[in-house]
């Protein structure tokens, strides 16, 4: 297997924590919104920026990866999912995301490039249909690990960005 940095690794490791599956897509799909609702870059370039999500994305989910190497509970899975699901409560609430597709309500509105394809797709995840966000996060999160398992690891850094940012961009699509 690569030792370099990608979804299909890092999956991989996360499993070796949390063997619940529904746990993992929790985990996976709080630590995405997470990582897209707080983007932020100076970067102009389009494929810069979008090279920058992903790697916030491994930044954020190699942080929770080290918390249940480090917890010593029966189930660190949980109680990872516990912390990120009592961050993020407030602003996955619908009238909350819904600010965040209006330019003029945007929370930072110097940063357009907080606007992004990924940020705008999760969004629109997130308040269409019936279900509460925990569902649709935890869905997301399983669609995400089952769509990167299906592929193979890569190998070339621009080649594993570019893959798993569009691998991440299909599930809004």
């Amino acid at each position: 297997m690569p030792a370099e940095r990608q979804l299909y690794t890092l999956f991989g490791q996360l499993e070796h924590y949390v063997q619940n599956q529904d746990e993992r897509g929790s985990i996976i799909g709080y630590t995405l919104a997470d990582s897209v609702l707080h983007f932020s870059t100076t970067s102009g370039a389009p494929q810069d920026i979008k090279f920058e999500q992903v790697k916030d994305f491994y930044r954020l989910l190699e942080e929770n990866i080290d918390h249940c190497k480090t917890d010593q509970s029966q189930n660190p899975g949980f109680n990872i999912f516990c912390t990120l699901e009592a961050r993020l409560s407030q602003e996955l609430n619908y009238d909350t995301l819904q600010k965040y597709l209006t330019p003029e309500l945007e929370p930072d509105v110097k940063k357009k490039e907080n606007r992004t394809n990924l940020r705008n797709g999760l969004i629109k995840y997130l308040t269409t249909g019936r279900q509460g966000y925990e569902d649709r996060l935890r869905r997301l999160g399983l669609a995400l690990m089952d769509s990167v398992r299906a592929s193979r690891p890569r190998i070339g850094t621009r080649d594993i960005l570019t893959q798993d940012y569009n691998t991440i961009e299909g599930l809004f699509k």
